[in-house]
């Protein structure tokens, strides 16, 4: 792939995971509690592409991989959304 179509792809893999998991950030009771739980399964056929969006340099070493919330937004965006009138973050 050239780098132009990496480009695009990261682009791409990387609307697709903000809008899924916005869709998941919707009011829940646990909400106010601060124990409400959600996960986001994604798939990225090309782990350069995957790679490139995490900033990894190339494909991934690894399996499974925490990330900080502050890389995660620079990586992904921001993400917030609205229930009910009030503003929703993601918070790890």
């Amino acid at each position: 792939m050239s780098t132009d179509q990496i480009a695009s792809a990261v682009e791409k893999v990387r609307k697709a995971a903000n809008s899924g998991i916005k869709k998941q950030m919707t009011w829940k009771a646990s909400c106010k509690a601060g124990t409400a739980k959600w996960s986001y399964d994604g798939v990225c056929a090309d782990p350069v592409v995957f790679g490139t969006m995490l900033g990894l340099g190339g494909s991934p070493t690894w399996k499974m991989h925490k990330m900080p919330i502050d890389d995660f937004e620079n990586r992904i965006g921001r993400i917030n959304a609205s229930a009910r009138s009030l503003p929703l973050i993601v918070l790890f």
